[in-house]
């Protein structure tokens, strides 16, 4: 039966975690239709200390997404165990993998998942409001956070006002205002240009060294590669180390 959380200290911070933030052993995922069975995940182990930048590349179905949504917690593996920050996260139940998310991790995604009914400074806010900073203190981080990835003009706009690398940059600073202990980011720079994925790229820079935090990219953009710890391939689901 899936058991509940026992949540580290909430004053655990990045700097002063030693051991690795992340620690994935033998992850196996399986979807089946019918009789048909798809190995997305085939015993997938990775291990992520502060600090690190993990690079992930791979062709399309290879299992990279799959494997990003069992490190976040949103999707339970078939095999293997998941460790975040010290605690074995497998087999807690919805409510504890929530908690695990809200106060560990910070996810971003391919598709924005922005709230079109509220302004981009609202929708980074939120984020902290979840984790209980609410008022003019959530207000004064969101838009600092957001002036740093040149959203500053932008704060009072709707996503339906912005552009598609405009989009992406909100969704990163929403991720990212909570200074979460790991990032899962999924082709992160895939809808910015030039400048701004350049732009993007030193800021995953900093953060991992201000911060010491933990990042696990899967990303095809090949400016990561100069700042990435390690650089791993996956195909048919499997990880190896990239050439």
């Amino acid at each position: 039966m899936p058991t509940t959380v026992d949540p580290l200290p909430r004053q655990l911070t990045n700097s002063s975690f030693a051991q690795p933030l992340l620690i994935a052993q033998n992850l196996g995922k399986i979807y089946r239709s019918g009789n048909v069975e798809v190995h997305a995940v085939r015993d997938v182990s990775l291990t992520v200390s502060p600090g690190e930048i993990v690079m992930i590349l791979g062709p399309s179905g290879s299992g990279k997404t799959t494997l990003l949504s069992m490190l976040g917690c949103l999707l339970r593996p078939d095999s293997g165990h998941i460790s975040i920050v010290g605690r074995d996260v497998t087999d807690l139940s919805e409510q504890a993998r929530a908690e695990v998310r809200r106060r560990y991790l910070g996810f971003i995604f391919q598709g924005f998942n922005l709230l079109s009914a509220l302004t981009v400074l609202e929708n980074v806010a939120v984020a902290l409001n979840i984790a209980g900073v609410k008022g003019k203190l959530a207000e004064v981080q969101a838009r600092e956070i957001l002036e740093r990835l040149d959203l500053g003009h932008r704060l009072n706009f709707k996503p339906a006002e912005l552009s598609g690398g405009e989009k992406q940059r909100v969704a990163i600073a929403r991720a990212l205002v909570n200074t979460p202990l790991l990032v899962l980011a999924d082709e992160p720079t895939a809808n910015l240009d030039s400048q701004n994925g350049h732009r993007v790229v030193e800021f995953f820079r900093d953060l991992t060294r201000e911060q010491q935090c933990g990042v696990v990219m899967v990303t095809h953009d090949v400016r990561v590669r100069d700042i990435a710890t390690r650089v791993l391939h996956m195909e048919d689901g499997r990880l190896i180390e990239a050439p």
